[in-house]
C-alpha cells in the first residue's frame, strides 16, 4: 500500500486562466450587447404595436372603450385598415335591426354569407350584413364625414364615416349611426302645429272682419242688413275655409288638414278645389287615423 498524491502547479493554473479570460470576456461582452439590442428591437416591436402606450394606459383604453362604445346610443362600427370588423356596437346592432344573435350560423343575418362565429367581430366588410350604402361609405372614392339616410329595421338612419388615423399611421374606418326617426316625427307635427296656427292666424282675421262689419251696420242703424249678414255666416259657418265643394271630405280631420292647407294656398293666391268625383267617407273611430299621423 502507498500515498498517491496529486496536485496542480499555480504557475500553470495562471497560465491557463490568462489564456482563456479573453474568450470568456468577449463572449460575456458579445452575449451581453446581442441582449441588448434585442431587447430594444422588441421593445420598438411592441410599442409600433402598442402605437407606443404602455401596459397601464392599454388596460386603461381598454376599460373606457368598452364603457363607452355599450354605453352610447348611437351605432359604431370599426373597420380595421385591412377591411375587417373591429367593432361592432350593441347599438349598432339595434339600429340596424339585428337580432342579438345576428351573424351565428343560420341566423337571418348571417344566411347567404360565408362567415360563422358568435360575433361579427373579424368578418370582413365585404362580406358583412350591412346595408350597402354603409359600404359605399368606406370606399376610396367616398369624402369623409360625408353623410346619407339610409332605412333599415323600419328606422331613418344618418350614417357618416370618417377616417382614423394615429400619428399618420391609417387605421381604418369610423362608421356612425344616429337615429333620426323620432326627429323627423317631430318636425312633420311640428311642421303640422305651424300649418294649423297659420290658418287660425288668417280665420281670426276673417272672423275679426266678420265682426267690424256687423258692428258697421248697427252703428249706422242698418239692424236689417246686419240680421241678413248674420244669417248668411250662420248658413254658411262662421269661417269657411277657401277650398270649393269640401264637402266631399266627410272625415272631419281631413276636412281640418285640407281647409288649413287651402287658407295658406289662399294667401299665396292659389285656389284650392276638390274634385266633383271625390268621395271620402268618414271612418269608423276604430279606424279613424289619428291627427298627427294625418297632419304629416
Amino acid at each position: 500500500m502507498g500515498e498517491v498524491s496529486v496536485g496542480y502547479s499555480m504557475e500553470s493554473l495562471s497560465q491557463s486562466l490568462a489564456k482563456d479570460i479573453v474568450p470568456i470576456a468577449v463572449t460575456a461582452a458579445g452575449s451581453l450587447v446581442a441582449g441588448v439590442l434585442a431587447s430594444f428591437l422588441l421593445r420598438r416591436r411592441l410599442q409600433r404595436l402598442t402605437l407606443g402606450l404602455e401596459p397601464e394606459e392599454i388596460s386603461t383604453l381598454v376599460h373606457d372603450q368598452v364603457a363607452v362604445l355599450q354605453g352610447v346610443d348611437d351605432g359604431v362600427i370599426g373597420i380595421s385598415a385591412d377591411d375587417r370588423i373591429t367593432v361592432f356596437n350593441a347599438a349598432a346592432r339595434r339600429l340596424l335591426g339585428m337580432p342579438e344573435g345576428a351573424g351565428t350560423p343560420g341566423s337571418p343575418a348571417a344566411a347567404g354569407s360565408d362567415w360563422s362565429g358568435t360575433d361579427l367581430a373579424g368578418t370582413d366588410w365585404e362580406n358583412a350584413p350591412v346595408p350597402a350604402q354603409l359600404k359605399a361609405l368606406t370606399q376610396p372614392s367616398a369624402h369623409d364625414a360625408e353623410a346619407v339616410e339610409i332605412v333599415a329595421g323600419g328606422r331613418v338612419l344618418v350614417a357618416n364615416a370618417r377616417k382614423a388615423l394615429h400619428r399618420k399611421e391609417d387605421l381604418g374606418w369610423v362608421v356612425m349611426l344616429r337615429d333620426r326617426t323620432e326627429l323627423q316625427q317631430l318636425t312633420r307635427q311640428l311642421d303640422a302645429v305651424g300649418t294649423m296656427s297659420a290658418a287660425l292666424r288668417a280665420q281670426r282675421h276673417e272672423f275679426a272682419n266678420q265682426l267690424h262689419t256687423i258692428a258697421g251696420f248697427m252703428s249706422i242703424g242698418q239692424h236689417g242688413q246686419a240680421k241678413d249678414y248674420l244669417a248668411t255666416i250662420s248658413a254658411t259657418g262662421p269661417l269657411k275655409f277657401p277650398v270649393q265643394q269640401a264637402e266631399l271630405l266627410q272625415d272631419p280631420y281631413l276636412q281640418a288638414f285640407v281647409g288649413a292647407k287651402s287658407v295658406e294656398a289662399d294667401e299665396r293666391g292659389v285656389a284650392l278645389r276638390i274634385g266633383p268625383e271625390t268621395l271620402v267617407r268618414s271612418m269608423s273611430p276604430s279606424h279613424r287615423t289619428s291627427p298627427p299621423c294625418l297632419a304629416t
